[in-house]
């Protein structure tokens, strides 16, 4: 599987939620067996930039994770602005290209971790992503600033309900629970 994180690191998600995000990245990376034969992760966040100088590809850690948790934890909390269809095209035009470690024969899945406010359009290019058998899934995070989750967005991000998953009243680690057994559901079958 080559598994690319997007990580919204916009003003409306919030520092606490940051560190949530991170800890559920490094959650979701533990559960599967990271090698080079086996699962491959990317991670890199974004807001109106793409933050080009921290991400890392799926063949930059491939069978060290340790390494990898320790880049996902130096992963800064900063910007503005929210571009999820700008991230979404670099996912599949940067991290699952094949000079990144994308891989033939391989399960190709992206995680977008957003509050679903987008200055931009997401629809397309998820549709174009599934269209192209990748895999999409969207995690809401609700937003400091006041406003609520964009959650048509969301869905038009994830394809599907099932893939689309929102903060519990129970706190994030209940959300990060289903999450990874959702994945494992989907992705170890």
């Amino acid at each position: 599987m080559d598994f690319v994180f997007a990580l919204d690191s916009s003003t409306s998600t919030g520092a606490q939620n940051w560190i949530n995000i991170k800890n559920l990245v490094i959650r979701i990376i533990s559960n599967f067996s990271v090698t080079p034969e086996d699962a491959r992760f990317s991670v890199f966040r974004f807001n109106r930039r793409i933050d080009r100088t921290r991400e890392f590809f799926l063949n930059t850690y491939a069978g060290n994770e340790s390494a990898m948790v320790a880049a996902i934890q130096n992963l800064p909390y900063r910007g503005w602005g929210s571009y999820v269809g700008r991230a979404l095209r670099h996912a599949r035009d940067v991290s699952l290209a094949p000079s990144s470690g994308n891989r033939v024969g391989y399960k190709d899945v992206i995680l977008t971790v957003t509050d679903g406010r987008t200055y931009d359009d997401a629809l397309t290019i998820s549709n174009e992503l599934r269209n192209q058998n990748v895999t999409t899934y969207a995690v809401g995070v609700e937003p400091v600033n006041g406003r609520t989750i964009a959650h048509n967005t969301l869905l038009e991000i994830a394809g599907r309900s099932a893939n689309r998953f929102l903060p519990a009243l129970t706190g994030f680690d209940e959300t990060h629970n289903q999450i990874i057994a959702a994945l494992k559901r989907d992705l170890c079958a």
